[in-house]
């Protein structure tokens, strides 16, 4: 029985040593590759943000940045001044403001913020302070709190921008990423840490036809739509009272550029009717990037489906700075 019970034991440990090298081979040979994708693949960024940049109820019920504060958002380092704006180097005291509503494709992920189209207009008008309220995940509603919040703290603004993106027409956004069940903090610890990650991703499945296709549905919903384009109202109503203009950008995605099917167009086509109905001033982003006659992923950053890339944000600044009346004064003055 005693010899019956050390060779079952010594098979057992034999079983478990071949587990232990085959784990420890997976992940030498994970840990490889990982460093080969960085290597060879600069231009992938880390996905996700650091949990301290954020604070509850910044604006009313809506998450904001924290003031002051510097850390890492899609493998960037980002600063945020003490206002709680991503920081553009403005004016500490300019007679003159731009507020930037908007999530994260105003806020820049993934590009410095000089580099991004918030900091070329910044740039391009030193006297003039241009306030990027934009944080990652907001939507209308957010919108909405943001803008009431600074109007009520102090002098209007001359102009405000929003920049729409196509899934601003989900819900509040207004939890902090504790709140994330466990898998979907397993998800964001990859994405903040694994380049390998993020490109296995990208070979495997079309993430931008996924998102679009996902987020589109959303424009055959009457009530959907109803509501993001009542709220973009009542951000209108209030920069009316305010004596400020408004203009929402509608800003496309990847996939929207590459596909030329008509079909890819339907939530600009609704958005775009909405919005003449309500008399709201808008600028559709889509033709901008579509008639470039350019790739259309070199626009965004690395497989995704709609942040852009360095080279997108100065298309999306040099068309801003000929569409919009405001920024044909003097260079380097402002309106």
């Amino acid at each position: 029985m005693s010899c019956a019970c050390t060779a079952s034991g010594r098979i057992l440990l034999k079983r478990l040593c071949c587990v232990a090298l085959s784990l420890a081979a997976t992940i030498v040979v994970l840990l490889l590759a990982e460093l080969a994708v960085r290597c060879a693949m600069p231009q992938v960024n880390l996905q996700d943000t650091q949990r301290s940049l954020l604070r509850d109820r910044a604006y009313g019920q809506s998450v904001g940045w924290q003031p002051d504060v510097q850390g890492i958002s899609f493998g960037q380092v980002v600063q945020i001044d003490a206002q709680g704006f991503r920081d553009l180097s403005g004016p500490k005291h300019a007679d003159r403001s731009w507020i930037l509503l908007g999530d994260s494709i105003a806020f820049g992920v993934g590009v410095n913020a000089e580099a991004t189209f918030a900091g070329l207009l910044q740039a391009r008008f030193p006297r003039v302070a241009i306030r990027n309220t934009a944080v990652i995940g907001y939507n209308v509603e957010n919108y909405r709190d943001v803008l009431r919040s600074l109007l009520a703290a102090g002098k209007p603004p001359d102009h405000v921008l929003l920049f729409y993106c196509l899934n601003d027409i989900y819900g509040y956004f207004n939890r902090l990423p504790e709140d994330d069940s466990a898998w979907q903090k397993c998800l964001g610890l990859l994405r903040r840490n694994s380049k390998l990650y993020v490109v296995a991703k990208d070979v495997l499945t079309d993430r931008s036809k996924s998102y679009f296709t996902y987020d589109r549905v959303f424009y055959s919903d009457n009530q959907a739509v109803e509501r993001a384009v009542d709220m973009l109202d009542e951000i209108h109503r209030m920069t009316s009272k305010a004596g400020s203009d408004l203009t929402v950008v509608i800003m496309p995605y990847e996939y929207q550029i590459r596909n030329p099917e008509p079909a890819s167009l339907e939530p600009q086509r609704v958005l775009r009717r909405q919005l003449e109905a309500k008399h709201i001033a808008y600028l559709d982003a889509l033709d901008w990037f579509r008639n470039s006659g350019q790739d259309s992923r070199a626009f965004y950053l690395y497989g995704d489906p709609m942040h852009l890339s360095r080279q997108g944000h100065t298309t999306l600044f040099e068309h801003l700075i000929d569409a919009l009346p405001f920024t044909h004064g003097t260079k380097g003055t402002g309106p």
